[in-house]
């Protein structure tokens, strides 16, 4: 599996767990390795939609449909959120061995055409029966259990997908416990539920339960599993044996069981675990081995003195994700301060592997206009399929630091006192102060004042007064550049969303595409709060917004689109007009909340 191929379910997976902005289509197969005696089930899952057309299925390589399509309908109300989904599922035998694909189905749904991933499956020779095989006739019929691995050859730390299947035929199974995994030097972890159904196997059909874990090794050698499971089964009594009260069932129209327990053995496995080769000179190789891509960031490219940037990176691939450390620098580096990274991980088992990403955010502030950019990012993993230790390498990244207002040089000159001639004498230009002289007059003191006139001197200055202070009031919000953003907030992300609309339909600009959609809601709320935009991440939303909702679908949104961007494979990335209109629902809800 090449590396492209990795990021493409990792990009469909991310899809996933975001918020409905449209349909939601998956395409699943119950096994990746089967042998030429059995059949593989192969599902066609559509959720949140309302019509869905019966999929037309592509170029199957070596296959033919036993049976299909089957079709299933759920429909779940959890917390008052109604989902809905629809199913199509096809059995598919094997016509030949080698790695088989089964190509792209298309499928339409609401009035618009989609495809499905193309699935390859390890097919090899018929499985040979033997005496020795852990099967029971007691009972009537056939019950055995069965490891089947993904390899049986690993290094320490690499995953192995273990599926334990009980198989029965002609057999009343009442009741079966969880298998029992008895491990010597493995981690275990339980993949999703059980299984249960009916499968062509050993050329036969038999009814099956199957179980999931997933295994790390971590100590080296010849390692053995074993494995049990507790079972009742319903087993007819003979009439001899029966009860000889006359009144119970006397002419013997019933068939009457009793119930046997059993423990069923799975013949042991063999798994050879091999240490790491050496590590030569890889200083940076912190224990992460599978396959992984990593794309890196950094928002604004230029800013002043003082002034945050944000460096994003995305590790993603197929391995242990969980030991994959991604170093993002310290607080040592030269001309910067440099704060904890903000790490969010997601990770999920399909198609018998486990997969997943972490996304990082960091904030980086440079000291000084000297500084020129934010150092490369590294990281060492282990390829288990070139068996050879990978060094990724991100940047540097440029960046262009501007001085700040605040730390331009003051220059101060030194004051002239005035001179003065003490030879020059004061004089005195003009008196301004005089006294007070009344003057009698009996007629001026006594006439009556016009009251329009006196009211109109009264109210004009304070209207004059309320005047003046709004024009100021005016005028000071104009020159704010706070207010200014907030007040042309609503018609930027607008316009970006309108220019977004225009490239949806141009897959060269997919990429564009996406940035529009995230910068529309980032910037909205950077301007609306006057902050910087590399300071608005899903964190920042939780604490500005009450709507937990809302928080919950940016976070999830803006994570579907910047996986998509940082992967590379924006191509893929499913419906725009989904995501366009998904991009305004949050931002009209943002313009209800940010005040």
């Amino acid at each position: 599996m090449n590396l492209k191929k990795i990021l493409t379910i990792i990009c469909l997976s991310a899809l996933s767990l975001a918020a409905a902005g449209g349909p939601d289509i998956s395409a699943g197969v119950s096994r990746k390795t089967i042998s030429m005696d059995e059949s593989v089930r192969f599902s066609i899952r559509v959720s949140d939609a309302k019509n869905v057309s019966t999929p037309v299925l592509g170029e199957m390589d070596g296959f033919r449909i036993m049976m299909g399509p089957s079709q299933s309908s759920n429909i779940s109300i959890i917390n008052g959120v109604k989902t809905s989904s629809q199913e199509f599922i096809y059995e598919l035998q094997p016509l030949k061995t080698g790695k088989l694909t089964i190509g792209e189905a298309q499928i339409t749904v609401d009035g618009s055409k989609y495809y499905t991933r193309k699935i390859s499956i390890d097919v090899s020779e018929a499985k040979i029966s033997s005496k020795d095989s852990p099967s029971t006739t007691e009972a009537g019929g056939e019950i055995f259990l069965e490891l089947s691995p993904s390899a049986t050859n690993a290094f320490l730390g690499e995953q192995i997908f273990l599926t334990i299947t009980l198989y029965y035929k002609d057999v009343n199974l009442g009741n079966a416990e969880q298998p029992v995994l008895q491990v010597d030097g493995f981690d275990v972890q339980n993949v999703g539920t059980y299984q249960q159904d009916r499968q062509r196997y050993r050329n036969q059909i038999y009814n099956y339960i199957r179980f999931q874990k997933l295994l790390i090794p971590w100590k080296s050698g010849k390692q053995t599993l074993n494995s049990s499971m507790m079972i009742s089964v319903n087993m007819p009594i003979s009439s001899r044996s029966r009860s000889r009260d006359p009144f119970d069932d006397p002419f013997s129209l019933f068939q009457r069981y009793r119930t046997v327990d059993k423990n069923i053995v799975a013949e042991p496995l063999s798994i050879n675990v091999s240490e790491l080769p050496s590590q030569g000179g890889q200083k940076n190789f912190k224990g992460a081995i599978g396959l992984f891509d990593l794309k890196a960031e950094i928002t604004p490219k230029k800013v002043k003195e003082g002034e945050p940037v944000t460096l994003k990176a995305t590790l993603a691939g197929i391995g242990n994700i969980d030991q994959a450390v991604l170093e993002m620098g310290t607080t040592n580096a030269a001309g910067f301060t440099t704060y904890d990274p903000v790490v969010e991980k997601k990770t999920s088992v399909a198609d018998g592997v486990l997969k997943g990403f972490k996304n990082y955010s960091q904030m980086w502030v440079p000291l000084s206009t000297d500084v020129k950019e934010i150092p490369a990012l590294t990281f060492c993993y282990f390829d288990v399929n070139k068996k050879d230790y990978q060094t990724l390498t991100v940047g540097p990244f440029p960046l262009e630091v501007e001085r700040s207002a605040q730390s331009q040089a003051v220059t101060v000159s030194e004051a002239i006192a005035p001179v003065r001639s003490s030879s020059s004498p004061i004089k005195i230009l003009s008196q301004d102060i005089f006294g007070i002289k009344l003057q009698h007059g009996g007629d001026d003191l006594s006439a009556p004042i016009d009251l329009k006139l006196a009211l109109a001197l009264l109210v004009l200055p304070l209207l004059l007064f309320f005047f003046c202070a709004f024009i100021a009031y005016r005028r000071t919000k104009t020159e704010d550049p706070g207010f200014k953003r907030k007040a042309q907030a609503a018609g930027k992300a607008e316009a970006a969303l309108r220019k977004a609309r225009r490239l949806k339909g141009d897959p060269k600009a997919k990429k564009e595409f996406l940035t529009l959609l995230n910068s529309a809601l980032t910037e909205y709320a950077a301007d609306t709060l006057n902050v910087p935009a590399a300071s608005v991440d899903a964190a920042f939303i939780k604490e500005n917004v009450s709507d937990e909702k809302l928080a919950r679908e940016y976070s999830e949104f803006t994570q579907e689109l910047e996986m998509a961007r940082f992967s590379g494979l924006a191509e893929s990335t499913g419906d725009n007009d989904g995501l366009l209109a998904k991009a305004h629902k949050i931002l009209k809800d943002l313009r209800r909340e940010l005040k």
